[in-house]
This record gives C-alpha cells, structure tokens and sequence, in this order.
C-alpha cells in the first residue's frame, strides 16, 4: 500500500469492497469459507506460508463459528505499518507508536471488516443467519466500540457531502467518528443504543427520530442550531443545558410532561410540542423569543399562558379541545395559525388578527365567515368541513390565493365567480351543479370539484388553461364526457376516478401529464394515452380486463398501481426499470419473473395473487414487501411452504392473513425470521404464545391481537 497518492487511496473502497460484495453472491454456499475468502481479498491479507494449512484447518472445521474467525485471524494476520494501515482506513488514528503493530488495534480492525462482512453476506447467504447469531452474542462487548468506524465505511459517499443519513441500524453508539468529519447534518432514523453525543464540533442540524436514546443523553455540539428529538418515546429530556445556540427545537410525539429545562435556550425561534398530551405548558409563558409554536394534540390548553407571546408568528393547536380564544387576539403579529379539529363554533376573537397570511379552521362548527372580513393580508384559507352557507365576506379578501371550501353545506358559490385572483380552489363534495361559475377564473392553477356528482357540465372548463392540477373525481362524467379537456394541455396532474369512463381519446393531447389516476372506470385499453411519455405515476385500478400492453411506452413511471385487473401476466413490466412502486395486488399472477430487473423497486405489493415463489426477485433490497392475503393456505402451510422465508431481508413483515393458535410447532420455522434486518412484525389477529413471542424482543411487534 506505500506509494499510493491519495486519489488511489480515496477509491480503495470501490475497488475493493465493492467487487468483494458483488462476488459473494458467487462464492461457496459454506458460510465459513465465503468470509475467510471474502476478507482476504478485502484487507490483501498476507498469511505465513508455514501457518497456511493451519489456517485452512481452523476456517473449515465442522464446528467453526465467526467467533472463533475472529481469533484466527487476529493470531496469522501479519501486522502493517502505520501508513499503510492510515492508506486503507483514513479515518483510524495511527498517531499513537506502536498502536497499529498492537493486538487492540487488530482486533478493532477486525471486527470492522467482519461487521461489513456479515452485514453484506447475511443479506444474501440464508446460511449465515445461526453464525452471525453465535457471533453477535461472543463479541457483543467489542462491537459497540467500532461501530463508528463501520459507520465511515458503510456510509462513506454521503459523509463527503457533510451530511448523513442513518435508517435501521442498531449499532448507532456515541457517534464520535461526526467530529472526525465535516459533517452538518445528521439525521438518524429507527437506530439504537445512542447512548451519548459528544464533541460534535460541527454539526449543524441533529434529528433523531423514532429511536431508542437514553433519556439523560448529553449533547455537546457548540454550533447545533436545530435538533429534532420527535417520537422517541421520552418522559423527559435533560440534553439542553449546554446547546445555548439552539433555534428550532422538536420534541413531538414524547411522552414528556414538564419542558422546564428547556427554557434555558435563550435562543429558540422555533419549537414543537405536539402529541405530548400529558404536557404542562406553563413554561412557554416566559419564552417571548419564540417565533414558531406547535401545540397540536395536546389535550386541554390555557392558552391565557400564551398571550404574552406577542413576537409569535405561526401558532398550531389543531386537535385540542375546550380551545378558549380569547387570549389570542392579543397576538397580533401572527402570520400563520392552525385552529382545525376543534369544534369551534364561533371566531369573534380573531377580528384583529389583520396580519395573518395563512389560516386552517377546518373541521369545526362554523356557520359563517363574517369575522374574516378584515384580514386584508390573507393568502391561504382553509373552511373545510364546517357548515358554510354563505361566503360572500371573503370578497373583500383580494388577496387570498387559495380557498378551501369542501364539505360544507348546499354553498352558495355565486360570490367565487368574482374571486379572479384565485389560483387554488377547493370545493369537494359541496352539491355543485353549475361549473359555469368557474369561468372568469383564468388563473386557476389548481381545481378540486371531486365528488360533486350533480354537476351538469364541465365544458366551460377548456376556458381555465393555466390549470396544472385537476380533480373531477366522482363527478358522474360517464354521461358527460371528457372532450373539454383536450385544451387543458399545461396539466400535469389529473384525477377522474369513479366515473365509468370507458373513452379517453381527449387525453391524448395532454402531453406535459405527469400523474394520471383513472381509478374504476372501464378503460379496454391505453392507446388514448400512448403519447404521455412523461408520465410518473399511473393508478388503473379496478379497469378490468383492461389490455396493458402498451404500458411499455411509459419509460419514465416511476409510481404504477395494477390492482383488480384480472392480471395473469406482467411481462410488459420488464423494461419498465425506473418503477419504485409497484402495487399487483387482487390479480391471478402465479410468478414474478418479469420483476427481476426491476433494481430500482422500493416497494411491492402482490397481495391477493396465487404467487409460488418469490425467489426471482430476492436480490432486490426492497424496504416494503406485503404478500399477506385471504388465501385458501393455512397460516401453518404458508409457513411451511417458506412464503415467509423467502422474504428474510425486509424490514418489515406483515402476516396478518389467518388465526394461527397453535404456533409451538412452528418454533423453529419463525426462528429463522429472527434476523437483523428484521424491524416490524405485523401478527395482526393471531394468538401466539409466549414462547414464540419472546423470539422477537428485538424487532418492533406492532400487534399480536
């Protein structure tokens, strides 16, 4: 390794462990001889010609484990200088003499590379599941202390763009390797044992999210400016004391009852507190920096606390309840506030809110806008669901943008005909009947008029052609047609859903579509739609015995739902490969073949099929798979016949097709799901017993009901 320049060095990880991972699946089926041979060639291991037999003797013995690999090779490995040891692993400091000719040193080394290793081939070698558990329990006291260094190498493209992302991983520890990098932001998912955050000297934004963190965690990080510590759980938090330069700050979705420590941070703009019901909120009443507050789903709320805010400028407190509104008007510089899910049924108090810009009253009791008339500056409202008749107040608000009217009573609409500066308009299910109103609406970007089924026409709509997004979902076109639409050719998003649609010739035109939901209609065919070569995401659901052959010409779909078709073949899929989500569910396919191909497949669902085998398409590192259905198998013989096995690499598995009461017998079969990759088993309405129940302690049991 002497004499590479740094360039070499920086590609040493593609030349090599990219090729080693790529040949694994090639290898022998022993586990034993696939790492030895893997880690060989991974490190340039140089062995003792003498020791070579011994060597070969202790890797293939009949009761070998990765422990005992481990100690093979910290005994033959021979030991390098310091400089080349500092070529291969950058990030490990060799400054200390004599370290890297150490046994620690070597033994840390060597539980990097078999941790790589064996995240790697445990993914595609079933064998190595009983090794890689025996090793995990023997060496469980070392891991812990190289984690960060797999974390440089697992991680390495996304640490040089000085942000990390971190999803799944239990062997997140304190994370020290951050201050030996640039890294700003960190962001780190569903992780485990984050024990402590030191010395972070640069990060920037922290967000721990979903995570198992010891709740008298200590964060020093001297430049941090946002952290997100949301739904994780936590009854209280003592991390603050030192992070004085903290602006935004989330603690949603806890457990926490008192945020006393908090008021430290002299700095915070921005905080939110959702989801902690239990919360005592009485030390807001001091934070007068505060910009941003979120206190949705809180449960019952003073807000006479809140009014000496005066500096704040977003306020959320949807899905609270008892809301007295009285102290609000004294917040006057409000931009932004959220009142939805609240049963109001009266807003007298917000008269003198004239600075507000955005406001979401939907879901309540309100019977009139009367109270609105004076906010001049706003541009966004939101009046769904309540039980509106008359809005003709709001036509002195010529500033609004976009309104939201849905689900309110028999709306006179007469007044949203003279609102021209409107580009966003929503009014769902509202008894409409004349789309005439619409007319002088020439700058509407954005129309929702779904489930109005009474409306009569809409052929006063090829007039709104600066629409981008249109939904006519439910609107009984079947009688009506579509033909007014073949003028609307700046559309990029449309929804015609439940409307027994059966020609769609006036689409062919609209070539800038970039989403197209046709769900229940009777659709033979997509020869009308051929030409939408920009279309990404695509649902034809419940069209069926529709012919999909020209799906082929939608290259750039990336979204595509074929549920109840009547499917009993999806070869057409094969050249498809930019599909990331893929729904098949409720059709007669017996095979997958014709998703091999498909790398780039995030998430699949094949539900409610006659599918045998999933073995075409396990190399794909799927995140979502749901083959659960009503299947004419027991429980007991969808296990047996390894419907479940095969799919060991998810992260989450969802069972819930039977009642599997007597699960004993089936001990040794539901052993084998027991994997790291394994995070959420969904048992849903099975009886299981405590034996097999405690199988899965590591893994999130999201129901056993």
């Amino acid at each position: 390794m002497e004499g590479r320049s740094p360039q070499q060095c920086k590609s040493f990880y593609n030349n090599k462990i990219k090729p080693i991972e790529k040949r694994m699946y090639q290898l022998s089926n022993n586990p034993v001889s696939l790492t030895a041979v893997a880690l060989k060639n991974l490190l340039c291991l140089k062995f003792y010609d003498k020791e070579q037999v011994r060597l070969h003797q202790t890797l293939t013995s009949s009761y070998h484990n990765l422990y005992s690999l481990l100690f093979a090779l910290i005994r033959f490995m021979i030991p390098r200088t310091a400089a080349e040891w500092s070529q291969i692993f950058p990030f490990i400091n060799c400054s200390t003499r004599s370290y890297h000719q150490s046994s620690q040193f070597r033994v840390k080394l060597i539980h990097i590379v078999i941790q790589i290793i064996i995240r790697s081939v445990s993914q595609t070698k079933v064998q190595l599941q009983r090794n890689i558990y025996k090793y995990q329990i023997h060496t469980n006291f070392a891991m812990t202390n190289i984690s960060d260094e797999y974390i440089l190498v697992k991680y390495q493209n996304q640490i040089q763009q000085n942000e990390l992302t971190i999803k799944d991983d239990n062997d997140i520890n304190c994370l020290n390797f951050v201050n030996q990098t640039q890294i700003k932001i960190l962001k780190l998912y569903r992780c485990c044992n984050i024990n402590k955050l030191m010395s972070l000297e640069h990060l920037n934004e922290l967000t721990i999210q979903s995570s198992k963190i010891n709740e008298n965690i200590q964060i020093q990080a001297p430049k941090l400016y946002k952290l997100d510590l949301s739904c994780n759980n936590l009854t209280q938090v003592n991390a603050f004391y030192s992070l004085l330069t903290i602006t935004s700050l989330d603690l949603s979705y806890n457990q926490l009852t008192n945020i006393d420590v908090i008021s430290s941070l002299v700095n915070l703009k921005e905080l939110i507190l959702s989801g902690n019901e239990q919360l005592n909120i009485s030390p807001l009443s001091n934070m007068r920096q505060l910009i941003k507050l979120q206190l949705n789903s809180i449960g019952l709320l003073n807000l006479d606390l809140l009014k000496q805010l005066s500096g704040l400028q977003e306020l959320q407190l949807s899905l609270n309840r008892g809301l007295n509104l009285s102290s609000i008007q004294y917040l006057t510089n409000l931009k932004i506030l959220d009142l939805s899910n609240n049963q109001l049924e009266n807003i007298s108090e917000l008269q003198n809110l004239i600075h507000l810009v955005e406001l979401n009253l939907s879901v309540n009791q309100l019977n009139n806008v009367i109270d609105l008339k004076n906010m001049i500056q706003l541009c966004k409202l939101n009046l769904s669901c309540n039980n509106i008749i008359q809005i003709t107040p709001l036509l002195s608000l010529q500033t609004i943008q976009s309104l939201n009217l849905s689900q309110n009573l028999c709306i006179d609409l007469q007044p949203i005909s003279q609102m021209i500066w409107l580009n966003d308009l929503e009014i769902r299910s509202n008894n409409l009947q004349n789309s005439t109103l619409l007319l002088p609406l020439i700058n509407l970007q954005k129309l929702d008029i779904s489930e109005n089924d009474e409306i009569h026409e809409i052929q006063s709509l090829d007039k709104l052609t600066n629409l981008v997004e249109l939904n006519l979902s439910q609107t009984n076109l079947q009688q009506k047609g579509i033909s007014s639409l073949s003028k609307l050719v700046n559309l990029k998003k449309l929804h015609l859903s439940f409307n027994q649609l059966s020609d769609v010739s006036a689409l062919s035109a609209l070539t800038s579509m970039q989403e197209l939901n046709l769900t229940y209609n009777t659709l033979q065919n997509l020869n009308d739609l051929q030409n939408m070569t920009n279309l990404q995401t695509l649902v034809l659901l419940g069209n069926s015995g529709i012919n999909i052959s020209k799906l082929k010409n939608f290259i750039n779909i990336t979204e595509l739902c074929l549920h109840d078709l009547g499917l009993k073949e999806v070869d057409v899929l094969q050249c498809l490969y930019k599909i990331d989500n893929l729904t098949l569910t409720q059709n007669e396919l017996i095979e997958v073949c014709a998703l091999r191909n498909m790398h780039k497949l995030i998430i699949l669902d094949v539900r409610f099929n006659r599918i045998q085998s999933f073995i075409p398409i396990l190399h794909q590192q799927f995140q979502y798979l749901r083959t659960d259905d009503q299947s004419e198998q027991t429980p007991e013989e969808i296990i047996k016949s390894k419907k479940v096995h095969e799919i060991y690499k998810l992260n989450n598995i969802l069972c819930r097709c039977g009642e599997i009461k007597k699960i004993n017998h089936l001990f040794a079969d539901f052993k084998q799901l027991v994997t790291k990759q394994l995070k959420l088993l969904n048992l849903q309405q099975n009886e299981l017993l405590n034996k097999t129940i405690c199988l899965f302690k590591s893994i999130n049991i999201q129901s056993f009901q």
